[in-house]
């Protein structure tokens, strides 16, 4: 179980864990579903670490039904192919 439920109690346990089950199945809908999927991570959030937390992600991916090619595809191909502030398809440049 992970440590942020610690302190919790046996009733939030099993909410937090009915609520995980529930959008893990949503992913693997949306996924056979054809929905294109991003991988990355959620800064700001207290327990989300950049670039440690994508690899958390691509095995929650795993879990939820992709292949572990449609979550690297994720990570990799499809983030970088998409630009929230122009909407306009990009591709990842080097950084330097």
């Amino acid at each position: 179980m992970k440590d942020f439920l610690a302190n919790t109690s046996y009733e939030e346990r099993n909410a937090f864990n009915d609520l995980y089950e529930l959008e893990q199945s949503i992913v693997g809908a949306m996924h056979v579903a054809g929905v294109p999927l991003l991988a990355g991570t959620d800064f700001g959030n207290p327990y989300i670490y950049p670039g440690f937390s994508l690899l958390d992600e691509l095995e929650e991916f795993e879990k939820a039904g992709l292949s572990p090619l449609a979550a690297l595809q994720a990570a990799a191909r499809r983030s970088g192919s998409q630009d929230p502030i122009s909407s306009t398809p990009s591709l990842p440049t080097p950084m330097g």
